[in-house]
């Protein structure tokens, strides 16, 4: 009868046991499964954010490259005086204004890209050679 007795507390122990197991490992994959999703979101929100980097840094260099143009034309001819000045260069286009004050050139430029925009505000100090004076990226 202690026999009986044993083995049928062992056998409770062993259950008891086991359900304690199945529970742990459902624990153990529901949070890693909870983990693995969260980083999945994680890398996707950081893949848009690159690409939206990389697509503003490209609209930045789009707006560089217009200026340089627009000071290669103004050191040719000082002269020059352009009013909404559409440029289209390849992957975007590039709106251009420019005012002259006193030996001063004002240059505006706002360049698109994509649907990304960049504006560039510059000074440039007229003479034989051009000195930028002022430079912003807006």
């Amino acid at each position: 009868m202690k026999k009986n007795i044993i083995n049928h507390s062992l056998n409770i122990r062993l259950k008891e046991g086991g359900f304690s197991s199945i529970l742990l490992i459902v624990i153990v994959f529901t949070v890693t499964l909870l983990f693995a999703s969260s980083t999945s979101f994680l890398s996707m929100d950081n893949l848009e954010s690159s690409v939206n980097h990389l697509d503003n840094k490209k609209s930045l260099y789009l707006a560089e490259s217009c200026l340089e143009l627009v000071l290669k034309d103004i050191q040719s001819d000082n002269s020059l005086v352009l009013e909404d000045y559409s440029l289209i260069l390849e992957g975007g286009s590039c709106i251009i204004n420019t005012e002259g004050i006193d030996g001063v050139k004002k240059i505006n430029i706002v360049a698109s890209r994509d649907g990304f925009f960049k504006k560039i505000e510059a000074e440039v100090l007229l003479g034989e050679k051009l000195s930028v004076i002022k430079y912003a990226i807006r």
